[in-house]
């Protein structure tokens, strides 16, 4: 999965968790406008917050076949 921002960001926090809430992946970059993500999970519907060090946030979800 990529996630492209467009732009530079710095401190970008990933967080992917289940579908009960548990927290199945978190990960941290610095400056970057894209990033790949491999998630490395069982199946299923998964929840994915992405928030930069500005304090913005994104979610959405994504479902692994």
């Amino acid at each position: 999965m990529t996630i492209d921002f467009g732009e530079v960001h710095n401190g970008i926090k990933i967080n992917i968790r289940n579908v009960v809430g548990q927290s199945v992946q978190n990960q941290n970059f610095d400056s970057t406008d894209r990033i790949n993500l491999e998630l490395n999970a069982m199946p299923g519907l998964y929840f994915v917050e992405v928030e930069t060090s500005s304090g913005v946030t994104a979610n959405f979800k994504i479902l692994k076949q």
